[in-house]
This record gives structure tokens, C-alpha cells and sequence, in this order.
């Protein structure tokens, strides 16, 4: 049997463990890992082979994630985030044989001043939170540059991207972009499903908003600091204009092919927009939530299949040099329908 880069170091340390629960802060009951039975891929012997060979000379990268505990109760959900402390799941990312994950907190969901989410001081103390606690432990590191996503799996650790998904947050204030990037964020999304300031969410109801005047100014900020963009949550139209503005490769990080799949999608144009016009750029698709709910293992790697052979049938039709390249990670923490990427090293 072989597993995805190999497991990482792992002390034992849980999440805020340099505090008293139940004194410094409120003791919820957190879900218990691995949250799900476990499972096993069969594959043959040349199969393994293989594939050890492509976990030896790559490294593993997740671009979209939320490495969190849950609580068992869902009921206390709101509550949990009216506290503004979330639970890192270190075990779970120990095992998870990742080397690098972008981390995209819960700023919708951080409810310390208001449960709309996304309000700028929230999202700070989200980010200044998580970053005392890894400040604690060995196992994850914050990562900012590509060197420290090498230098993490040399060590046998897993570095964590810091993102926020919308740029709702800034408001109308370019400097705070600066700011964002100064505490260590390294990608932003454009919006959330609902439009902001920026441009059209994929949620709304009427789907031809653009990227507006202060969403270009924004992409050209972004640029500059070398903060990664993605349209993600975007609907179309504001997609291809982001990929039009944007002066460096982009990406979206969590969407399906529309043509096959439902609920969060884009459109063949924008996926061969995004090939047209960046050279280096990789989509990754991830696995709508709609298709697999119900489906066994082996079907949800044939979806990831089929999904990733549309992707790569589109940008053939674009760039006969563009590969997509795929990897199968089961994330033992229950995230069945997420497909990760792996980047050369």
C-alpha cells in the first residue's frame, strides 16, 4: 500500500493547547478524527508503482481547504464563531500527506461583531488568532513563499497558504490590500457568491455584473504585491474580465466544469479563457458537491476523471503544450469530494 507524500511530523498538539479550556476561553465538543471510516484504493502493482513515482518527484498541493473542527453539535455552530477561535485540525493535516494547503478560513462565517460575516476587524482577529496558535505547535507552518512550501516538505511538515475567498472585507480601501498582504495572506478572491464592490458574485440572481472600476484598480494591487487571485466565487462574466485586468496568472480555486457538473461551475469560456491567456496557469476543479453526495468511492473517482478530462479536452483546444495533472487524495478528515493539485517541484 502507498500514501499520498508520506505522513507528517505530528507532536500531539491540539488546537490552543497553551491555554485552559473552559478558563481562557468556552470548551465546545469538537468532532472526533478521523470523523469518517476509513478507506482504501486498490490498485495493481504496475498502478503503484507509478504513482509512488509521482508522489516521490512532486509535491502535493491543496488549494482550497477549511482545516478546521467542527463541533459535534452543529447547533453550536454560531456560537463557536460569535468567538472568533477556531480549532486547527493538526492531526487530521499530519495524516493527510499534504504538503501544502491554502487555508481559507471561515470569514464568512466569523460572526464576532456580525453574523453577515465578512467585517475587516473580524477577519483580522480570524487571521491573528490562528496564527498564535500555530506560533505553538511544529506541524504546520505559514507559509508565504513557493521556498517555504520546498523547505516545509523537506521537513516533513505541511505549509499553510493563509486566503481570504472574497475581497468583501477592503471595502473601498486599496490599502488595506497592503495590509492584508503584510500579515501574511497570499491570495484573495474577488467576491463570494454575493457581489461586492468588486464584481458579481455566482449567486446572484442576475449573472452579467462585471468587474467594476475598483475591482480592476484592486486585481492591478494585487498584482503588484504578488497576492494570487481568484475567481473562484465569481460568475462568468466577472472571471474573464479579472483574467483580462490581471497582469499575472490567476486562478480559480474551487469550481467544476459546467457542461458536466452543477451547483458551483464555470462556463468553457471562462475555463479556456483562463488557458488562452496564461501560459502557466493551472485549474484545478473541484468536485461539485451535488454530483457525489451519494456516490460510492470508485465513482467519485470517476467523476474526478471525467471532470479533469474535460479540462484537459479544453485546453488541448487552446494550447497543445498545457497539461493538467491530477492527483487522487482522499483527505482522511471526510473530504471525499475535494480534488488537490500537484505542482512539480
Amino acid at each position: 500500500m502507498i500514501t499520498l507524500g508520506g505522513k507528517k511530523k505530528y507532536s500531539g498538539y491540539k488546537a490552543f493547547d497553551f491555554l485552559e479550556s473552559g478558563f481562557d476561553y468556552k470548551k465546545f465538543k469538537l468532532a472526533n478524527h478521523p470523523r469518517l471510516e476509513l478507506y482504501y484504493v486498490p490498485l495493481s502493482k504496475t498502478e503503484e508503482e507509478r504513482y509512488q513515482g509521482l508522489v516521490d518527484k512532486s509535491t502535493l498541493v491543496d488549494l482550497h481547504e477549511h482545516p478546521v473542527l467542527w463541533p459535534e453539535d452543529m447547533k453550536d455552530v454560531p456560537e463557536l464563531h460569535r468567538l472568533g477561535r477556531q480549532f486547527t485540525a493538526y492531526e487530521a493535516l499530519s495524516g493527510s500527506h499534504l504538503d501544502c494547503i491554502f487555508e481559507n478560513m471561515m470569514d464568512g462565517m466569523a460572526y464576532i461583531t456580525s453574523y453577515s460575516g465578512w467585517k475587516w476587524m473580524d477577519v483580522i482577529h480570524d487571521l491573528g488568532i490562528r496564527l498564535s496558535d500555530l506560533a505553538h505547535q511544529d506541524t504546520v507552518t505559514h507559509c508565504k513563499t513557493v521556498q517555504d512550501i520546498r523547505q516545509a516538505k523537506e521537513q516533513g511538515k505541511v505549509a499553510m497558504v493563509f486566503c481570504l475567498e472574497s475581497a468583501t472585507p477592503i471595502e473601498n480601501e486599496l490599502d488595506r490590500i497592503d495590509v492584508l498582504y503584510g500579515l501574511g495572506i497570499r491570495s484573495m478572491g474577488i467576491c463570494y457568491s454575493e457581489s461586492n464592490m468588486l464584481g458579481g458574485g455566482m449567486g446572484e440572481s442576475f449573472k452579467d455584473s462585471g468587474l467594476t472600476d475598483f475591482g480592476y484598480d484592486a486585481v492591478k494591487r494585487m498584482n503588484k504585491l504578488g497576492l494570487l487571485v481568484d475567481v473562484g466565487h465569481t460568475n462568468d462574466r466577472t472571471a474573464i474580465e479579472t483574467i483580462e485586468a490581471s497582469d499575472s496568472p490567476i486562478y480559480d480555486s474551487h469550481s467544476g466544469p459546467a457542461a458536466i457538473a452543477q451547483g458551483h461551475t464555470k462556463g468553457d469560456e471562462v475555463l479556456q479563457a483562463l488557458a488562452d491567456l496564461q501560459a502557466h496557469l493551472v485549474h484545478l476543479a473541484h468536485q461539485v458537491h451535488q454530483v457525489l453526495q451519494d456516490l460510492q468511492v470508485h465513482q467519485v473517482l470517476q467523476v474526478h476523471q471525467e471532470h479533469l478530462a474535460h479540462l484537459a479536452h479544453l485546453v488541448h483546444l487552446v494550447h497543445q503544450e498545457h497539461q493538467v495533472v491530477q492527483a487522487h487524495q482522499v483527505h482522511q478528515e471526510a473530504l471525499v469530494h475535494q480534488a488537490h493539485l500537484v505542482l512539480q517541484a
